[in-house]
C-alpha cells in the first residue's frame, strides 16, 4: 500500500538534483544550441567573400552562383534540422555531406564552415543533446540523492531518498543511474517513474520539444512495457484512475 503522503513528497523532491545542472544543457532546444549563430555567421561572411571573389575576378559568375547556391541550401538545411525530434537516414546523408564545406572568412583564408564539435551536436539523431551534455542532465539523479541523503527523513517518509532517486530505473536495469532492477524498485518508484515520463512527454514548457498528446504518451509508456521497462500494471492502473486527465484539465 503507498502511503500518499509520502509519496507525494518524493514528487515534490525528485527533481531537485536538477539545481547543480547548467542552464545550457538544461534548456537547450536546439541541437546546434549557442554554436547556431556561429555557424550562420561563418556561413553570411562566406557567401559575402564569394561575390567579392566574382568581383575581383577570381571566379567566374557560373561558379560564384553555383557555390552562392550551395551555401544557401546547406544553412537552410541546417535550420531545418536543428530543432527537429529526429533525424531520418536521408537528412544525415545531407548534413555529412555540407559538414565538408569550405568557404572564405573575412581575411580571405580557407576555412572549414562547420567545426568538428559542431558537426558533431548538428548530427545528433534524437533530441538535441550530445552524450556529454545528456550524461550531465542524467546525473541530476546523483545530486537528488545527495542532497535528499543530507536531509533526515524518518517514520513513514524514511524511504523518500531511494524513491526520489530512483525515478530513472527500469525493470530491465537499462535506466540510471544505477541500473537497478525489478526486484529493487518497489511500487512507489515504479509509479512515480511512470508518471515521470508521462509529465515529460505531455509537458507544455520544455523548451526543447512540443507537447504530446495524452493518446501518443499512453502509446510510448505501453511499449516501454513490452519492451520490459516498466511495470504494465501500473501504467494502467495509473491511465483508469483518470488522474492523468484531471492534471491535464488543472494546467488548462
Amino acid at each position: 500500500m503507498v502511503d500518499k503522503e509520502a509519496f507525494l513528497n518524493s514528487i515534490w523532491l525528485h527533481d531537485i538534483g536538477k539545481i547543480g545542472i547548467p542552464h545550457r544543457v538544461m534548456d537547450k532546444n536546439t541541437r546546434l544550441g549557442n554554436q547556431y549563430e556561429a555557424v550562420r555567421y561563418r556561413f553570411h561572411i562566406a557567401l559575402l567573400m564569394e561575390k567579392i571573389r566574382y568581383l575581383e575576378g577570381e571566379c567566374t559568375k557560373d561558379e560564384m552562383e553555383r557555390y552562392t547556391e550551395e551555401l544557401k541550401k546547406a544553412i537552410a538545411l541546417i535550420e531545418e534540422t536543428n530543432a527537429v525530434g529526429s533525424l531520418t537516414d536521408e537528412q544525415i546523408e545531407k548534413l555529412l555531406k555540407i559538414s565538408l564545406l569550405k568557404g572564405y572568412d573575412e581575411q580571405k583564408r580557407r576555412i572549414d564552415l562547420i567545426t568538428e564539435e559542431e558537426k558533431k551536436d548538428m548530427l545528433i539523431h534524437r533530441g538535441t543533446l550530445n552524450e556529454d551534455e545528456r550524461r550531465t542532465m542524467e546525473s541530476h539523479v546523483v545530486y537528488t540523492r545527495e542532497l535528499l541523503m543530507k536531509m533526515k527523513f524518518n517514520g513513514k517518509n524514511k524511504n523518500i531518498m531511494e524513491w526520489a532517486s530512483s525515478h530513472h530505473e527500469y525493470l530491465d536495469g537499462s535506466g540510471y543511474s544505477e541500473h537497478k532492477k525489478e526486484e529493487e524498485l518497489p511500487m512507489e518508484v515504479r509509479l512515480l517513474t511512470v508518471i515521470d515520463i508521462y509529465d515529460a512527454l505531455t509537458a507544455e514548457d520544455r523548451p526543447y520539444k512540443r507537447p504530446m498528446n495524452a493518446e501518443k504518451a499512453f502509446e510510448i509508456l505501453r511499449s516501454m512495457c513490452r519492451e520490459g521497462k516498466l511495470d504494465g500494471r501500473v501504467v494502467e492502473e495509473f491511465y483508469r484512475s483518470g488522474a492523468w486527465q484531471k492534471n491535464r484539465e488543472h494546467k488548462a
